[in-house]
């Protein structure tokens, strides 16, 4: 019975990260590979600076993955280039989506007018884009917000109330 040792080789596995609004936070990366030792994981990585992983000991074939465990707030993460086993001294991106969601503030005049007044609105967390919005009847006022965290609320103001009319704005108030 002869022994021959199995050839092994040392590599590197490159986890670029990508944020959709070119955000510059940094992020921990973790990696494994189906044969040899990842020496240096979790790693941090921003966009244009990847995580380099080193691996010792891999066998011929050897692939790696790898994931992002925390999902930075106001961010959707996909992370599906690094799950298919990418090969020894290959590279994958993880993306982050910077969340996006819409806030509907419909006008209700009493005597039904044409006219529009100015909405503005207030979130819990997130940026709101395109503030203030005119709304009036039949054409509300739609405000995109973006980078919100879970649970985030937001109320609405009509600022001015339009001369003539008192306002009730009670049901925009409660932190929708």
């Amino acid at each position: 019975i002869i022994n021959t040792p199995t050839p092994t080789t040392a590599g590197t596995f490159t986890v670029n990260k990508d944020f959709s609004d070119n955000s510059t936070a940094s992020v921990s990366i973790t990696a494994s590979c189906s044969s040899g030792t990842v020496t240096n994981s979790p790693q941090t990585a921003r966009e244009g600076v990847p995580a380099v992983f080193t691996i010792t000991g891999a066998l011929a074939g050897t692939t790696c993955t790898a994931s992002e465990p925390t999902v930075p707030a106001g961010y959707t993460r996909n992370q599906t280039d690094c799950q298919n086993g990418d090969p020894l001294n290959g590279s994958c991106t993880i993306v982050n989506t910077k969340n996006s969601h819409s806030f509907t503030v419909n006008k209700d005049f009493s005597d039904n007018t044409a006219g529009s007044v100015s909405v503005t609105l207030s979130c819990t967390s997130g940026t709101v884009t395109n503030n203030p919005r005119l709304a009036s009847e039949g054409a509300p006022a739609v405000f995109t917000i973006s980078g919100a965290t879970t649970g985030a609320t937001c109320t609405a103001l009509e600022n001015p109330v339009p001369t003539g009319y008192t306002a009730n704005q009670t049901d925009c108030q409660n932190g929708d």
